[in-house]
């Protein structure tokens, strides 16, 4: 048994706890040069890398982050880890021509359902009917563990090509997949919403909020359908579960604030 890359995982794990810890007495340049200086102390240490990269992130800085990843990618193109989170970074940023670049990327390096599902949902929004033969290829690959995810994209792109009757169908097998699939149950009521049925999409978010009861989207999107039909007092009580579950769900907040002037 090789023991070095167990060796190299185990040594970072202790490395990034030891410098989390320290994160908090630090400001963040200060910490943006700890984590450089262990990365040149364990240049082999992916963890450390990501670590730094997630610092940026989080500190909406994303021309550095994607100046880091870059680097990253020139010196390691075949390591398809890097290619996702360029992706991740890329569609975070809106820019989708490049996020499906690395998606994938990182997909042919190694093919794998999380990198095929992202590369495959920015198409079905992009309206590119490439994501169906890209959903069934993931489907015969990785089996039944994905059914959902590939019956929900196909219903995006039904729905970004205005097929709705194709769209709810897809939304439905993805449900019947899976029942406790939350996106699924959320990406059918908001086309309900589209299409002025919001009875029918209470229905379908009724049905979400009893599944997860702490579906706070679900509730929240329940009080944007009750006040389409006029029902103040049950939007209230929506948005106000929402709030119960999620307290930052600013949102939430401001539409209570609407219906309370």
């Amino acid at each position: 048994m090789n023991v070095k890359p167990f060796l190299i995982l185990l040594l970072s794990i202790i490395i990034i706890f030891s410098c989390k810890e320290k994160e908090k007495k630090l400001n963040t340049k200060t910490i943006e040069d700890y984590w450089l200086e262990q990365i040149k102390l364990y240049p082999d240490s992916a963890l450390l890398k990501e670590s730094l990269i997630q610092l940026y992130r989080d500190s909406l800085d994303y021309e550095a982050a994607l100046f880091y990843s870059d680097s990253l990618v020139k010196v390691e193109a075949n390591y398809s880890r890097w290619w996702h989170i360029k992706g991740t970074l890329h569609f975070e940023l809106h820019d989708t021509i490049n996020a499906i670049k690395s998606f994938s990327k990182a997909y042919m390096l190694n093919p794998n359902p999380i990198d095929g599902i992202y590369w495959a949902r920015i198409l079905a929004f992009q309206s590119d009917s490439s994501c169906l033969i890209l959903c069934n290829e993931l489907f015969q690959k990785f089996g039944a563990g994905i059914k959902k995810e590939t019956f929900l994209i196909k219903g995006d792109y039904y729905n970004s090509i205005k097929n709705y009757d194709g769209a709810l169908q897809q939304y439905d097998s993805s449900m019947s997949a899976s029942y406790t699939y939350m996106d699924a149950y959320l990406q059918k009521a908001k086309l309900l919403m589209q299409l002025e049925k919001y009875d029918a999409a209470i229905t379908v978010l009724k049905k979400a909020t009893t599944v997860q009861n702490n579906y706070d989207d679900g509730f929240f999107y329940l009080g944007k359908c009750y006040e389409k039909i006029k029902d103040t007092n049950a939007a209230i009580e929506a948005y106000n579960r929402t709030l119960l579950i999620n307290s930052d769900y600013t949102d939430a907040e401001t539409a209570i604030d609407g219906l309370n002037k």
